[in-house]
């Protein structure tokens, strides 16, 4: 997959009509929008297709007074107009609407173009679509977009919540990387250097002006914009979203499988992604300062269950069913015998060096939440809705969900996990206020 050619400057939605042309010299545009994108770019961009000459551009606008999902519904309503002729999309929106023209793009064996309307979220240039079937929530590796036009000024004047909200997807990329880190000491998934570099690197300078941000100073959000495409480019490199998210974002797709709303909304992908960095944190936190003794202890007094036995503890625990996905995913997680003793074996060899890689990679957690706080995200569960029983639940489910290895896996592994959750939710060390 080839990287999308990226325009970002003042003054860009008039530069669709031409880059537009010179990709795809005999297509005509579908411009998709909901009913804000098109006021923040949507009109400018049907303005300057109409100045450059175009016949009247053709326009899907999804006109829903509630936030538009991306989900098979939308997705199948994209795919629907793009099938006719020589069309090709134009997403003119954020997040959700660029997962759903993506999808329905690569569905279509069609190129799109994306112009971002806000600083929100790293998939922009990602080789992967976030999608909501039947209530569950799945990544669809896709096609990113050939071109990405971002107008600096509509960027710079995206909703305040949309821009808390990128920089809440920008700081996950701390954990997230903690969780590559701990997968490359266990051999899980090894770290491409290459591809860690053009996502960390800059990261602490991304996310270092959390309150210029917050005055919309054009630099701070210059930062995250470029921390987002750098993250979604590294996605495209890699061909997942390792580079991009671990343990926070899978409670971010708890919490949103259940509907996670707050004061009749619901809250953003990059709120909900702050509150799962936060609890990841702590997480990590703890586990650095366990001493080895600690868990060979544990260890020794679990030898190990049997997987129906594994299977009960969680539905117990979730109150629910596991479904067909997590129950195998559960089981491709699941170790016993041979396999189990070398995964302690490499746990035990490796405790200090994840100890050590961990201090190294997080951000304090009281540092971490002034940041958050400084940039209008939530640093309190309750914040967001959460109440005691969803964020356990989250944690608990979190590890089910995806097969990627992470610090949920880690815990479990060590035999701490339950004892984990109970400390974050409970001890009020690390959160005081839930719903």
């Amino acid at each position: 997959m080839s990287p999308p050619t990226i325009v970002t400057t003042e003054g860009a939605v008039k530069l669709v009509p031409d880059r537009f042309r010179t990709a795809w010299p005999s297509a005509q545009p579908l411009l998709v929008a909901d009913r804000n994108t098109w006021e923040a770019a949507g009109k400018a961009v049907a303005r300057a297709f109409s100045e450059e000459g175009f016949d009247t551009a053709e326009v899907l606008l999804f006109d829903e007074p509630q936030q538009v999902h991306a989900d098979q519904a939308h997705v199948d309503a994209v795919k629907q107009r793009l099938g006719q002729e020589d069309l090709v999309a134009v997403a003119i929106g954020a997040g959700s609407l660029n997962d759903i023209v993506k999808l329905a793009s690569y569905e279509c064996e069609k190129p799109y173009c994306c112009v971002p309307t806000a600083p929100s979220v790293d998939g922009y240039t990602s080789p992967n679509a976030p999608i909501t079937i039947q209530g569950f929530k799945q990544t669809i590796p896709c096609a990113p977009p050939q071109l990405v036009i971002a107008d600096v000024t509509v960027l710079r004047n995206a909703p305040m919540a949309m821009i808390s909200s990128g920089y809440g997807d920008m700081v996950a990329k701390i954990t997230g990387g903690a969780d590559w880190l701990i997968a490359d000491a266990l051999g899980v998934e090894a770290v491409d250097r290459h591809v860690w570099d053009l996502v960390q690197l800059p990261l602490r300078g991304r996310i270092g002006s959390p309150k210029a941000l917050m005055a919309r100073d054009p630099v701070a959000i210059d930062d995250v914009f470029s921390g987002l495409v750098e993250t979604g480019l590294a996605m495209l490199l890699f061909g997942n979203s390792r580079p991009a998210s671990g343990s926070e974002h899978l409670l971010s797709h708890v919490w949103e499988m259940k509907g996670l709303s707050f004061g009749g909304e619901l809250v953003s992908h990059g709120h909900k992604v702050a509150m799962g960095t936060l609890i990841t944190t702590a997480m990590m936190t703890r586990i650095s300062e366990i001493p080895l003794d600690a868990i060979l202890s544990v260890w020794n007094r679990n030898p190990g269950i049997s997987f129906d036995t594994q299977q009960v503890a969680l539905e117990t625990s979730l109150g629910e069913k596991l479904d067909i996905d997590m129950l195998r995913i559960a089981k491709e997680k699941y170790l016993i015998g041979v396999q189990l003793q070398e995964r302690r074996a490499r746990i035990a060899s490796q405790w200090l060096h994840i100890q050590q890689s961990l201090r190294n990679q997080l951000v304090a957690f009281e540092e971490l939440r002034k940041m958050l706080e400084q940039a209008a995200c939530p640093v309190q569960p309750g914040e967001i809705g959460l109440d005691r029983t969803m964020v356990r639940y989250g944690m608990v489910k979190a590890r089910i969900i995806r097969p990627r290895y992470t610090v949920f896996d880690l815990a479990y592994e060590c035999g701490i996990l339950e004892a984990l959750i109970d400390e974050v939710v409970d001890s009020g060390r690390w959160f005081t206020s839930f719903a």
